[in-house]
């Protein structure tokens, strides 16, 4: 479980820095931003396959076999997921869609439970309460400011990031399943399937990306983009996902879905020190809740009977979300990767 634990916190430290790296690239529009990060996640992915394929016969043949999954968990943890989460924040806001999107942890795990009966309600209900407390505190002040839209755009909102936290919670949970079920995959190549089902929709994108391109304002720099994209692409994007699949693999979907409240801690943590400033009282509270619930999860016992058998690497296994990092412009949920 520790290694696990460990791999799942280092993928939330790499999907917080997708809520600074855009920062590095001022002037360029979240669509164009997001459109580089895929598109350099589907060429990274591309030569992992490469690189695999030549020290594992057969690589391409299992690829080519679960094109179908890897475009479907593509599309729920990265592109679809993405573009619900804009829709929601130019018609409801950015704070109230943080803050429900911020929920993505418990509602997964929560969901996780329901399938897998890993632990009795009765020990995860606290853990649960002390996690949804704690993002509640750091974020939630934004619900007491929301932005001044018509009832319709609210409710266009609200479906909208709803949606967005079904198809991230989908894409989580489903890509643990799949990964036990096909002990064949690594978590290396699974990620780099993935991307490349990630880039060829982000190709769809491009017409908006070079229809908003870089604004006419300050920034713009061509570098820049390019550096931001590789970043995104490489460390957020496939580094991120690959750890995450290899936690997916060792602990419960439970524990892993309250895991990516790392990333929530991180990304706050990365712009406190972008901003050269401490956190607020008020936000260490809610961190401090955080990490003592995910904390509590690590302790309770399996349901008798109920623990799922996970591949481990070296064994049977060789080796989900999410992403301009958040459009909400704050680090209160997922960010659009999936598991990315």
């Amino acid at each position: 479980m520790t290694r696990g634990i460990t791999l799942g916190t280092g993928a939330g430290l790499l999907w917080g820095l997708a809520f600074v790296l855009p920062a590095l690239a001022p002037g360029w529009s979240p669509v164009a931003i997001t459109t580089g990060r895929y598109l350099a996640y589907g060429i990274v992915s591309v030569l992992v396959i490469a690189l695999i394929a030549r020290r594992r016969p057969g690589t391409l043949h299992t690829a080519r076999r679960h094109w179908r999954h890897a475009l479907l968990y593509a599309a729920t943890g990265n592109v679809a997921y993405y573009l619900l989460l804009v829709v929601a924040i130019q018609t409801a806001g950015a704070p109230i869609t943080t803050v429900l999107i911020g929920s993505i942890p418990v509602v997964m795990a929560a969901v996780a439970n329901l399938r897998e009966h890993r632990y009795r309600w009765r020990h995860l209900a606290g853990p649960l309460v002390l996690v949804s407390a704690g993002l509640a505190v750091v974020s939630g002040p934004g619900i007491l400011h929301p932005a001044g839209g018509s009832a319709a755009e609210m409710a266009v909102g609200l479906a909208a990031s709803t949606g967005a936290i079904v198809l991230w919670t989908s894409y989580g949970i489903g890509n643990a399943t799949f990964l036990r079920r096909h002990p064949d995959l690594g978590g290396s190549l699974w990620a780099a399937v993935i991307g490349v089902a990630t880039g060829g929709l982000a190709l769809l994108l491009v017409p908006v990306a070079l229809v908003t391109g870089p604004s006419t304002g300050a920034g713009g720099e061509v570098g820049d983009f390019l550096a931001a994209s590789a970043a995104l692409g490489i460390a957020v994007s496939w580094g991120a996902t690959w750890l995450w699949n290899e936690a997916s693999s060792r602990l419960s979907t439970t524990l892993a879905g309250l895991l990516i409240t790392t990333e929530t801690v991180a990304g706050y943590a990365y712009s406190y020190m972008l901003e050269a400033r401490w956190p607020a009282l008020l936000e260490l509270l809610g961190f401090a809740l955080v990490l003592v619930g995910v904390v509590a999860v690590t302790a309770l016992r399996d349901h008798p009977g109920n623990a799922p058998k996970l591949p481990l690497e070296g064994s049977t296994s060789t080796d989900r979300p999410g992403q301009y990092g958040s459009p909400v412009g704050t680090p209160g949920g997922r960010s659009p990767d999936a598991g990315g």
